[in-house]
């Protein structure tokens, strides 16, 4: 599987470094005590659900980020790990949580093959639509950015 990304991925200990410094300027900027915080969200992370690491968060909005991706004969799970791998080196760490009924859960290994550049938003309409064109399931992507958890389902939850 050959994938075109902007820049290379960071090392895990290099995104938890970038997190953490991003947090800790955000403590020495913000009114209140430390546990007005949202908590850690590595906190949050079951062994089930990968932690999709990036570089310095740049405070981009995720729909401002521009993907560029080149994948042949790859597993949807692994096009959708990868883009947003590829936003989180501009907007900091996000979660991809999927929830699909039984029947559907063989759809993460779908293969696609797909050349696209795109801003997020549009990227995942696009996604979407060439899912339900080749298995005619219709996928949702949902974007909780206070969380900075994205759910993939074939229904809304």
């Amino acid at each position: 599987m050959a994938l075109a990304q902007v820049a290379a991925a960071p090392t895990a200990a290099e995104a938890e470094a970038a997190f953490r410094q991003a947090r800790d300027r955000y403590v020495s900027m913000a009114p209140g005590e430390p546990q007005s915080l949202p908590r850690d969200v590595h906190q949050s992370i079951s062994p089930t659900e990968g932690l999709i690491a990036g570089g310095t968060p740049e405070n981009v909005a995720l729909d401002d980020v521009r993907l560029v991706l080149d994948v042949n004969d790859a597993k949807l799970k692994d096009v959708v790990t990868d883009v947003v791998r590829q936003a989180a080196q501009f907007t900091g760490p996000w979660q991809v949580k999927w929830r699909l009924s039984p029947d559907n859960t063989d759809l993460m290994d779908e293969r696609v093959n797909l050349t696209a550049e795109a801003p997020f938003g549009e990227f995942f309409a696009m996604l979407a639509e060439r899912v339900k064109n080749m298995t005619g399931i219709q996928l949702h992507f949902t974007v909780f950015s206070s969380a900075r958890v994205i759910l993939v389902s074939d229904t809304y939850y």
